[in-house]
């Protein structure tokens, strides 16, 4: 896909910021944050910034490269926006100490780590709550 055939102007604008900023395409990754391949493959169209890149893009060229001029994202990059609560320290303490008196000759390592799939279960669970769930009625 050439870039000229493009509905969506990111991949020229980008380009043109970088050529005209004088920079490298490995320096502007850098300044964007991120890879040097990803923006190589944004500026050839075989892919498309992620939703905080296009912002981080906006932000590094003044608002030269808007965050609209991308195409939007797959269904399932919008899903990957939902934010999960952040497991409360305390929460881990109590699970770890849970599993230290249910466990009292367990090595620290392990204790820890079945504390943590204790922890990334609650996660999962929250998740599952904050994803919207298809109508059963349809």
């Amino acid at each position: 896909m050439k870039q000229a055939d493009a509905p969506y102007p990111g991949a020229s604008l980008l380009s043109e910021f970088i050529r005209k900023v004088g920079v490298t395409k490995t320096a502007a990754a850098r300044k964007i944050g991120a890879h040097p391949v990803s923006v190589s493959h944004w500026l050839m169209g075989r892919s498309f910034p992620s939703h905080r890149s296009r912002s981080d893009i906006e932000s590094w060229t003044n608002g030269a490269v808007p965050a609209s001029s991308w195409p939007p994202l797959p269904e399932r990059h919008k899903q990957a926006l939902i934010r999960v609560p952040i497991y409360p320290k305390s929460q881990a303490e109590t699970d770890l100490q849970r599993v230290r008196d249910m466990h009292p000759g367990l090595p620290t390592a392990r204790i820890t780590q079945r504390a943590l799939e204790i922890g990334l279960g609650k996660l999962a669970k929250l998740e599952e709550d904050l994803v919207p769930q298809p109508d059963e009625a349809a």
